[in-house]
């Protein structure tokens, strides 16, 4: 008996490279997204190097525009394995229009998914053919890990190392400002909450919880006004 056939995996370079360019124009489709993809979900691992390093500077409060990338890349030591400046430069004049990024999102992600769905059933054929456990084992482990691939989309959460690099980035970013006379939150009214949030800073989302009828309306209400 012949080995299986080796299979191509699927993937789009376009969609990919229309993503990143959206996403180095404009960061805010990052939050559109980021439910959508992860670094992993890129099949060009030059692709994933860059997006991650654009969800870093976003996370760090800092824009991530061609520039910036490219220093921060070289920062890294990981400027050419992403593909180098120019090719940079290139997603960035290829780009297409912003309010189309979940639609490239979507898309890689499709195909990782499918990528992840051909490499568990890979697994399992190479584990039937070796009868390493007994064929109900293999199946039944195959089927829950498909299922697994099917209803976890591929914007996984960071890990904590990345958490905390993303937190030690932004703290760095506010620190060095503060030393070269630069602000980058904007204040707020309670002293107390300016000291323990350092100012509303730029790219956050701020919850407000309480229990009913403590004041959380006024307070929002209060802060939107004194903005």
């Amino acid at each position: 008996m012949t080995g299986m056939p080796e299979i191509k995996l699927p993937y789009s370079v376009e969609a990919e490279q229309a993503l990143l360019g959206s996403l180095l124009l404009d960061n805010a489709v990052l939050d559109r997204v980021s439910g959508l993809v992860n670094e992993g979900s890129f099949f060009r691992a030059d692709h994933g190097l860059l997006f991650r390093a654009i969800r870093d500077a976003v996370l760090a409060g800092e824009p991530a525009d061609l520039v910036t990338i490219i220093d921060r890349l070289r920062a890294r030591g990981e400027l050419d394995k992403a593909g180098g400046p120019v090719y940079l430069g290139k997603l960035v004049e290829a780009a297409c229009a912003s309010a189309n990024a979940e639609a490239y999102a979507r898309t890689v992600a499709e195909y990782a998914r499918l990528r992840k769905a051909l490499e568990v059933i890979g697994q399992a054929g190479e584990a039937l053919r070796s009868r390493e456990a007994p064929v109900e084992e293999v199946i039944n482990d195959m089927q829950h890990r498909l299922d697994g691939v099917m209803q976890t989309g591929m914007g996984e959460a960071m890990s904590f190392a990345d958490l905390l690099l993303a937190g030690t980035e932004r703290l760095n970013a506010i620190e060095a400002a503060r030393a070269d006379g630069r602000d980058l939150s904007c204040g707020v009214f309670l002293p107390k909450l300016q000291r323990l949030l350092e100012g509303w800073q730029r790219g956050r989302v701020y919850v407000v919880a309480a229990r009913p009828s403590v004041g959380k309306t006024t307070l929002v209400a209060n802060i939107h006004l004194a903005l």
